[in-house]
């Protein structure tokens, strides 16, 4: 089987292609868990599940990474974990359900990235911040924009070829594009209310 043509289906109907593992999200109130379940369609058209994560708080974001492993967003549990095959945790930033804004801790996260230099940048909804961490724990980077420019509950950030990171936040009403810097280098503001034309 080819790992890399798993997606990631959730309950909500959202299916998401690319790098973004694909997977059911279901509950189970026997055992008070969430599961997270990696489908493939096979032949006859049928999804087949190749991988399931059980944890004890809804996950938000799941990403396959390269290495197969996945990257799980715990939002409700501050919490980001990157689990292998066997459901063995190999890596993870912030405390579990312990909420904070310092080096160590997350506000309910909403995405997570792997970047190619092996740190993970991480959307930390709560603080509204960016962080990235090193695969040692440091916190090597983060942005909360400046006094023109705050971010506020950023729900995306991902990092572009050029070393630029670009951020989606204020309910999906603000885009923005720092440096490395953390200068700001464009912004794309959305209005308020919208009518219907």
């Amino acid at each position: 089987m080819n790992i890399d043509s798993v997606r990631l289906v959730f309950d909500s109907g959202l299916t998401i292609d690319s790098i973004v593992l694909p997977a059911a999200l279901e509950y189970s109130s026997d055992l008070g868990s969430w599961k997270i379940s990696s489908v493939v369609a096979n032949s006859d058209a049928q999804n087949e599940i190749v991988w399931e994560y059980s944890c004890d708080k809804p996950p938000f974001h799941a990403l396959k990474l390269s290495n197969n492993n996945t990257l799980i967003t715990h939002s409700i549990g501050h919490i980001v974990r990157e689990v292998n095959f066997e459901g063995e945790v190999l890596w993870s930033f912030g405390k579990f359900e312990m909420s904070g804004d310092d080096q160590l801790h997350l506000s309910y996260p909403e995405h997570a990235v792997r970047l190619k230099n092996g740190n993970t940048l991480i959307t930390d909804t709560g603080n509204s911040r960016i962080v990235e961490i090193s695969p040692e724990g440091d916190m090597v980077w983060s942005y909360a924009g400046d006094k023109g420019n705050i971010i506020l509950s950023p729900v995306l950030a991902t990092r572009l070829k050029d070393g630029h990171t670009y951020i989606i936040h204020s309910n999906y009403k603000q885009i923005l594009e720092v440096n490395e810097e953390k200068q700001m280098l464009w912004k794309l503001v959305l209005p308020s209310k919208r009518g219907m034309t």
